[in-house]
């Protein structure tokens, strides 16, 4: 059995974790930016949706792009090198053309490196420790979700309304990333089989049709499940602009933002160590009615401080879920071969559900009114539920 912990997993989650100190300094703040320089929550709602929607598209089309290749590294450099540039350059224009450029080369940059990184961790993992690993690299990220908003903190506590000068900042956690990638092993050379002697470009469009083609009915269960549940799923940057609604201020938004990513990193890796244990459909259920009991007292509007750190507390624990336990559940069905490829079409169907959930949250906010849009996405998640407990998916597979 392979080690829990290799050189590979750590420098992985050090990567994200300088990464996401960069990405979770300005994820608050991009909200209280956008409205600052007078954009409202339709804009919000489609830079959010426009960019993730590059993301998948990218994140799929690469993810093929590795398998066929055999190659995870050098995806991951470039990928979080084209983020670490572009994520400053948000924050230097006040045109809403520019900051969706800027937003949509930062998600190409995402759409290179997840599909290539998580098959990484696959390949580093066994499906006895699917879960511990994934929620080992999930927590360490996820800490940099935590480093992140409090130097945005400090910087808006120490200079009120600098919001460029948070932007500026977030520059240089990125370059130390994109150091931190190099030290990554060196790849074996992959083998010169008959696949990998035709053009990898039409190898990657043949490889999609091909591998759903031939995917097992849990990997489809579990594809249309988690698919659904994106069209409801929508930026949590909704329920940041919620909280400024209903009249917390600036200060205590960034904070109970950081509430939820400090339980996010902390129940990651113990959520899945718990999944290897006793499977990975008990524990995303608890995750999604997490996300229910969010959404809904959220739209009847707690007014007192303790209520929204609870909250925001306990959807840090969907997070912990939504993420890494799915990834890990649907890579136990994906052949060895379409690893990268398989992760790669689920993320692609989540962001073309995200931009579609995020729009349609956007229009709805102003003229239904905010309330009663996170309480109907509380019901349907309610229904998701339901289905992720009768569906019959092994959590136990070695593939």
């Amino acid at each position: 059995m392979k080690k829990f912990i290799t050189r590979t997993i750590i420098i992985v989650s050090v990567v994200s974790l300088l990464t996401d100190i960069a990405s979770e300094m300005l994820y608050p703040v991009m909200p209280l930016y956008l409205r600052s320089i007078g954009y409202g929550v339709l804009a919000i709602g489609l830079i959010e949706g426009i960019a993730e929607l590059v993301a998948g598209i990218n994140k799929v089309f690469f993810a093929r792009l590795s398998d066929a290749s055999g190659k995870r590294k050098i995806f991951i450099i470039i990928g979080y090198s084209i983020s670490a540039i572009t994520k400053p350059a948000i924050g230097l224009t006040q045109s809403v053309y520019a900051i969706l450029t800027a937003k949509l080369f930062d998600r190409f940059g995402k759409g290179i490196r997840t599909a290539p990184r998580d098959a990484l961790l696959v390949q580093e993992s066994t499906p006895e420790n699917r879960g511990k690993v994934f929620g080992f690299h999930r927590s360490i990220d996820t800490l940099g979700a935590v480093i992140g908003p409090i130097i945005g903190l400090c910087l808006l506590f120490a200079y009120p309304g600098h919001y460029r000068l948070v932007f500026l900042v977030s520059f240089f956690p990125g370059v130390l990333a994109i150091l931190a990638t190099l030290y990554l092993p060196k790849e074996k050379k992959a083998e010169n089989s008959e696949d990998n002697k035709k053009p990898v470009a039409r190898q990657t469009i043949k490889g999609l049709f091909a591998f759903w083609g031939q995917s097992s009915p849990e990997y489809k269960k579990l594809f249309l499940g988690f698919t659904l549940f994106s069209l409801v799923n929508s930026s949590n940057m909704f329920l940041l602009l919620r909280a400024s609604q209903l009249g917390f201020t600036d200060m205590v938004v960034l904070a109970v933002y950081l509430v939820f990513n400090i339980v996010y990193a902390l129940t990651s890796y113990p959520l899945g160590r718990a999944s290897d244990k006793i499977g990975f459909q008990p524990i995303y259920i608890l995750g999604l009615l997490a996300f229910v009991i969010t959404y809904a007292a959220l739209g009847f509007g707690p007014h007192s401080l303790p209520v929204l750190v609870g909250l925001f507390a306990l959807y840090g624990v969907f997070a912990a879920t939504e993420d890494g336990i799915a990834k890990a559940w649907l890579s136990l069905h994906i052949p060895k071969e379409y690893k990268a490829t398989g992760l790669g079409l689920f993320m692609m169907a989540s962001s073309f559900g995200f931009l579609v959930a995020s729009t349609m949250t956007a229009l709805m906010w102003d003229r239904l009114g905010s309330p009663l849009v996170l309480s109907a996405i509380a019901l349907v998640a309610v229904l998701l539920c339901v289905y992720f407990a009768i569906i019959k998916v092994p959590t136990k597979q070695t593939l």
